[in-house]
């Protein structure tokens, strides 16, 4: 899907009709066909499949007017309905059924539960010159907005259709949709169980049960592929952390659940942002506030008097994480290293000397050379500075060891941005 929520094809026909420079622009449903010839390389594509193409365009607020084969397009939407398209689905759904004399249910498309008892293929024909590849197309562009109960219905019947007919390689393309509508299908299901476990995790304040339940609905969304559900994935484990004093993968985890929430508005389907769940708005607050907590707790008075072994963990942790980045293109783990490198240096020379020591032996254990001379380089001079010269020189030796290796490319990161 592009990022005005077109599906592929529909947004070659408004790239054209942006670039001729004609608002609107008067063409007729021959000329649509023309258009996505040139744009599958010359390959002839069939008036059914200008047609559904023409009838996305209308429902994502592409089209001024239509009468007959008569089609003008806007350069740009006046707004796009989801509705619309939702109701040309269950349209030609309901009308496969009937031509087909489908019996089970619909709504449940494993192919033990569905059988075929028309005998009479002509009106099976008659439909499928007029309607089927017009279906198919439809059944495209449903997954590719991914709209999955729709896809996985409308395959389950159109399959059947092309497999009665023996048209066996449309027959494939409609399962195949089929089989990743019901993975897909499947993931998202798992993704709203985990998110409700989590939810319940964090009402009984168990919360490390909680990022744990939350990250296995982070992973079952990213399987989806929808910008919606990972940034709201996102945002729940953003939250959890954030609960189980996790500050630095807090504000990581949000901070990823805002760029994934702009991401979902931007490619709304058919630019209809209504269907949208996550609003950025609040995923933005609540990365600003993850954020003011994490910098206020790197310099609280609490620190004064050592950190803990588990902050240590954690601040290690954050670090080398977001130091993987070899450049900074990545504004979250910039803005960490920053946030960690700051705090260190803000503490008394003893505890600082501790959490660089921590911080190079994990850097060095992800490869991360540079890193981890960084920071024995400053534990050996705060250990100095107080006078545990001991342990000064026990540091020097294990940043001798790593200057001793060879130092590849990919350990050359910016401590500092």
């Amino acid at each position: 899907m592009t990022g005005d929520g077109l599906s592929v094809r529909a947004w070659r026909v408004v790239e054209h009709v942006r670039s001729s420079n004609l608002d609107p622009y008067a063409t007729s449903l021959s000329g649509v066909q023309s258009i996505l010839d040139a744009s599958a390389g010359g390959t002839a594509v069939p008036v059914e499949v200008a047609d559904a193409i023409v009838e996305e365009l209308d429902a994502a607020g592409y089209l001024e007017t239509r009468d007959g084969h008569g089609v003008t397009v806007l350069p740009e939407s006046h707004g796009g309905r989801v509705s619309i398209a939702h109701g040309v689905l269950d349209d030609l759904v309901t009308q496969l059924v009937g031509v087909l004399s489908v019996s089970g249910d619909i709504n449940d498309p494993q192919s033990s539960t569905l059988s075929v008892t028309s005998v009479d293929l002509d009106p099976v024909r008659q439909w499928s010159d007029r309607q089927g590849m017009r279906a198919q197309t439809w059944l495209a562009i449903a997954w590719e907005h991914g709209w999955v109960s729709h896809a996985s219905r409308l395959a389950a019947v159109l399959s059947r259709m092309w497999i009665v007919l023996g048209k066996f390689d449309h027959a494939a393309a409609a399962l195949a949709v089929a089989q990743d509508a019901e993975s897909a299908a499947a993931q998202e299901r798992m993704a709203d169980l985990w998110a409700c476990r989590t939810r319940a995790f964090s009402d009984a304040h168990r919360y490390d049960d909680a990022v744990e339940s939350a990250t296995s609905a982070l992973l079952c969304a990213l399987e989806t592929g929808s910008h919606d559900r990972v940034a709201a994935a996102y945002d729940l484990r953003g939250d959890m952390c954030g609960r189980a004093g996790r500050l630095a993968e807090s504000v990581r985890d949000l901070w990823i659940a805002d760029r994934h929430a702009r991401q979902a508005v931007r490619r709304a389907p058919l630019g209809d942002r209504s269907c949208v769940r996550i609003d950025p708005k609040q995923v933005e607050a609540r990365l600003t506030e993850a954020k003011a907590r994490l910098e206020a707790a790197a310099v609280s008075s609490a620190w004064a008097w050592g950190p803990s072994a588990e902050e240590q963990g954690l601040l290690a942790t954050a670090y080398v994480a977001h130091s993987l980045i070899a450049d900074n293109t990545d504004e979250a783990g910039v803005y960490l290293a920053r946030v960690v490198r700051e705090s260190v240096t803000a503490l008394p020379d003893a505890a600082a000397a501790r959490i660089a020591t921590t911080l190079g032996q994990k850097a060095q254990t992800s490869g991360l050379l540079d890193v981890a001379i960084s920071y024995f380089d400053l534990a050996v001079d705060r250990y100095d500075s107080v006078g545990r010269h001991d342990d000064a020189t026990a540091t020097r030796v294990l940043r001798d060891r790593v200057m001793a290796r060879p130092v590849s490319s990919s350990g050359s990161v910016e401590v500092v941005p």
